[in-house]
């Protein structure tokens, strides 16, 4: 097990929770939760799940410095949905149910290697509606090297979540945008780069000189 990873892991959770205080009594809390999960249930501490999994289990008992707002469960990714505790997941609706189960079910498979990182992505970005492109693989890949994070499947589904503003839309996400939605997330965020990239133009008319004398004098 590659320690850098885990400690990367363990980061990017208290990135993602800024109401969890860093305390000793906080610490060994999660510390034992976390280490049940992977003794018992085989969870990889190199995956920021693991954690999450660990701060719901323990949330009742951890000191926090506001209460954590809750996400509605239609915008929750499956790696939410797994972190909930199991009594919470016993009263999911069956349509989030379905959800979670397909996310358990990818989780169950052979953890990949970060050489085939790239056979995990294309999945994943059709999954989600982005493009496979080189700007997207980039822009994930980025977000895991910033943060030391090993290109598991959950970090990698993290990654696209955290960074889904950012992201081209697949063709087929594009054809079914409606016109008011194809405006306002592609033809005016590219307007404002272009005119953004664009350089000031300055003007010729000569300092101390008013406009309206400077046109005459054209």
């Amino acid at each position: 097990m590659n320690t850098s990873f885990v400690t990367a892991a363990a980061k990017t959770f208290l990135e993602r929770h800024p109401s969890y205080i860093v305390c000793e009594e906080n610490s060994k809390r999660l510390l034992r939760e976390a280490v049940r999960l992977v003794d018992e249930e085989g969870a990889d501490p190199a995956n920021v799940a693991t954690y999450e999994r660990a701060f719901s289990a323990c949330l009742a008992d951890l000191k926090l410095n506001e209460a954590p707002q809750s996400k509605p469960l239609d915008e929750m990714t499956g790696e939410e949905l797994a972190a909930l505790p199991d009594k919470k997941k016993d009263l999911l609706p069956d349509h989030i149910l379905k959800r979670l189960a397909n996310y358990e079910f990818q989780q169950r498979r052979k953890r990949p290697e970060p050489s085939e990182a790239d056979l995990i992505l294309l999945p994943l970005f059709t999954k989600e509606g982005f493009a496979d492109s080189t700007k997207n693989r980039a822009i994930i890949g980025g977000y895991l090297d910033k943060r030391g994070l090993g290109y598991s499947l959950p970090n990698l589904s993290l990654a696209i979540d955290a960074c889904s503003e950012r992201l081209e839309p697949s063709t087929q996400a594009l054809e079914e945008m409606s016109g008011d939605e194809y405006r306002k997330s592609i033809v005016e965020p590219e307007f404002a780069r272009k005119q953004a990239a664009q350089p000031k133009r300055e003007s010729s008319k000569p300092w101390g000189v008013s406009s309206t004398q400077w046109l005459h004098s054209q």
